[in-house]
């Protein structure tokens, strides 16, 4: 169901029909006029005079004398009449609030065909205000309405139609009504037809026609569609990419008061993205868009203060953002915090305060929080010693496809620490973290193959997996591809190869392939060594460790 405040601020929006004159233009001769006419019976005077009174032009604004006058040409059958009598009874004005009154005026308007009237009843049975909620009656009056053109009763239906409330989902339907709306310039409609045409989720793509709308609705100064436009100027199809432009509809959004063209004012600033880099700028549009709530921006302030990145590094400033972001969940935030009172950056180590910070945001789903969580309740850092509380962490991260976890998963079922031991578990988790390169677990498989732990012994298999870890820049797998270069293990014998290992293993800190060389180098010439440091130095280049996934 649309949340009430959308539904009233397109209600608010067109909630009085136009006037027949300006009513600033009305003399006070013309005033008696109408009044002396009202007082006849003539009921369209009686109801124009009704709207000087509730606007207040010529005379004193009297909302007392308006429900009077409207009251009497309502009661004639007057249907305009009927709408602004219901109007003053819903807004409670010259009389208390009461939506039951509003409702019958509504609709005895609405059975004539005032559109306006007919919306307000489609909006009332659609939230339930002074009548059950009814969707189907909403639906009927809504259509009855949309039919003579009401933009908010079009927009309204296209929304209906677009999320299947009440009616069938149908988009064509959906796409109708949003047109008819936005050509009579009605600027939701506008905005919304444009994100349909650009997404091309819900309808087929066609990005000229979402360009033409939202532009429409960027220039009549709709903040969002500015912000939409510039992204897609900034961020989308490689065609459409242009950061001058970019830059000028995310800052027209910015300047009023838009906090997510505010958030990506501030990192354009920062890494000059259509501008030249200005770390004053990024930092005043990131505290405008924090200052407004946004939490991506309080984390981004909060990192910035915290490491004196663009700003003079201040520990209050930092925890003050950071904490106004973890208050919203901010799962970035929430993880930060725990890291920081875990390693005492910035604040006293704290680890209870770094195990709450951590495991909140390990409960909103992020899955490096619940792997360090399952960490230190292995270890027992700030709690208790509980390996399947542990075990259930490192899961939920492992099922995420977080590999670390996944190979913590693997040596718990291997040890048998927090369950009973089980070694088709162990394998298929380390299997699971190796398959996404991570080095720890592929020398492992390595090893369970080369030994015949779990798995038949295999020693290609084993080479395979060591070879891999080693291309991740795990030393003791490239000291043993040494070794089995050097011996003519699994592969054939190779003094350059073996060279060029070692000598990675030794870089990568790995001290035992130190012995390995001076070993190989007496049975080496100098050019043989001076081509296996050279074949070292190419396979530095190609090697990447893996970060953890």
């Amino acid at each position: 169901m649309f949340e009430t405040d959308l539904i009233y601020l397109i209600s608010s929006a067109i909630a009085f029909v136009c006037l027949p004159i300006a009513l600033s233009q009305i003399s006070s001769q013309t005033i008696d006029k109408i009044r002396q006419a009202a007082q006849e019976g003539h009921m369209d005077a009686q109801h124009y005079l009704g709207l000087i009174y509730l606007e207040g032009e010529g005379i004193p604004e009297d909302h007392g004398e308006a429900i009077e006058w409207f009251g009497a040409a309502a009661e004639q059958g007057h249907a305009d009449a009927q709408y602004h009598l219901a109007m003053m009874h819903q807004e409670g004005k010259g009389v208390p609030v009461d939506s039951s009154e509003a409702i019958q005026w509504f609709q005895k308007a609405g059975e004539q065909g005032q559109r306006d009237a007919q919306f307000h009843l489609a909006v009332m049975y659609h939230t339930g205000e002074g009548v059950s909620v009814n969707i189907q009656k909403a639906i009927e009056w809504n259509r009855k309405s949309a039919d003579q053109g009401h933009v908010g009763a079009q927009f309204l239906l296209a929304t209906m139609y677009q999320n299947g409330i009440g009616v069938s989902t149908d988009m064509e339907e959906a796409t109708k009504w949003y047109r008819l709306a936005a050509e009579q310039e009605f600027i939701p409609a506008q905005f919304h037809l444009g994100l349909m045409y650009y997404s091309g989720e819900e309808i087929e793509a066609d990005h000229h026609e979402a360009m033409k709308w939202l532009k429409m609705a960027a220039e009549s100064g709709h903040a969002k569609s500015q912000f939409i436009l510039g992204m897609i100027y900034a961020d989308g199809e490689s065609d459409l990419i242009d950061h001058h432009k970019a830059f000028q509809w995310i800052r027209t959004a910015a300047e009023q008061d838009d906090a997510s063209a505010q958030l990506k004012l501030g990192t354009m600033y920062s890494d000059g993205i259509g501008i030249p880099a200005d770390p004053e700028e990024s930092i005043k549009w990131y505290t405008k868009a924090a200052e407004l709530g946004n939490a991506t921006a309080q984390l981004n302030l909060g990192v910035m203060y915290q490491e004196g990145v663009d700003v003079e590094a201040d520990q209050e400033q930092a925890l003050k953002w950071l904490r106004k972001a973890a208050d919203q969940k901010h799962v970035e935030a929430l993880f930060f915090l725990g890291f920081l009172y875990l390693e005492g950056q910035g604040v006293p180590s704290d680890p209870a305060e770094g195990v709450k910070w951590l495991r909140l945001a390990a409960e909103l789903g992020h899955k490096t929080a619940q792997y360090f969580t399952g960490c230190i309740y292995e270890a027992g850092d700030g709690v208790p010693v509980d390996l399947e509380e542990a075990q259930k962490w490192y899961r939920l991260a492992a099922e995420q496809g977080f590999a670390r976890a996944q190979f913590s998963m693997g040596r718990l079922y291997e040890d048998g620490k927090s369950k009973a031991m089980d070694e088709q578990e162990a394998l298929e988790w380390y299997r699971m973290a190796a398959d996404q390169e991570y080095p720890e677990a592929q020398f492992t498989m390595a090893r369970l193959y080369e030994r015949g732990i779990y798995v038949e012994s295999d020693q290609a298999v084993a080479f395979k997996w060591y070879q891999r870890a080693a291309l991740q820049g795990h030393s003791e797998a490239q000291n043993l591809l040494g070794i089995c270069y050097s011996l003519g293990l699994s592969v054939d014998e190779n003094y350059i190869e073996a060279y060029a290992w070692f000598d990675l293993a030794l870089s990568g800190g790995y001290s035992s392939a130190e012995r390995h060389l001076i070993e190989l180098r007496k049975l080496m010439s100098p050019a043989l060594i001076k081509k296996a440091e050279n074949l070292s130095a190419e396979k530095a280049e190609q090697i990447k460790p893996a970060g953890a996934k």
